[in-house]
């Protein structure tokens, strides 16, 4: 595992208040990947840790639509399919499934959450729930942040204490 995820997860427990982290880069780097690492660490470590990730679903080759899952249950629920036009469509009850993850996150100390992009970027998606969730119940945020939708959620969010770049 890289130094970046071990002294992250090191400040997280030190820290006196709530810390907020991004994990950044363009499309299909791996900060998904990241996410599950900072996850598998963070357990390893004895940190109450809770999260959700996107996951790409596949037909063969192609990518088709992207699903939650709960990296504690492995529980999934999808979230978008791709239409002929090559646009993804959102699962309404996707974000109730997601809703009812932050509620479940708010006995933990870090709340893992992946994919903030454009569509949060324009508080949206995750973002309003996200906001009360944490607003509610302040904790430790590792979150995957589009590089191109980081300024914007910076401004909805807050700065971000730590930018962990793939």
């Amino acid at each position: 595992m890289d130094m970046n995820y071990l002294s992250c997860l090191e400040m997280l427990e030190t820290a006196s208040q709530p810390l907020r982290i991004a994990v950044t880069g363009g499309r299909h780097v791996g900060k998904t990947t990241a996410l599950k690492l900072f996850y598998a660490e963070g357990c390893r470590m004895g940190i109450s840790i809770y999260g959700v990730v996107e996951n790409a679903v596949f037909v063969g080759e192609r990518r088709v639509g992207y699903e939650f899952m709960d990296l504690f249950t492995k529980e999934t629920c999808a979230v978008a399919h791709r239409t002929e036009s090559l646009e993804y469509c959102f699962f309404d009850q996707a974000w109730v499934w997601a809703e009812s993850k932050l509620k479940i996150s708010q006995g933990y100390d870090v709340l893992i959450v992946d994919e903030l992009g454009r569509i949060e970027a324009q508080n949206e998606g995750w973002m309003p729930m996200l906001c009360r969730s944490l607003k509610m119940y302040p904790r430790h945020l590792i979150a995957s942040v589009r590089d191109d939708a980081l300024p914007d959620i910076e401004s909805i969010l807050g700065k971000f204490d730590e930018i962990v770049w793939i």
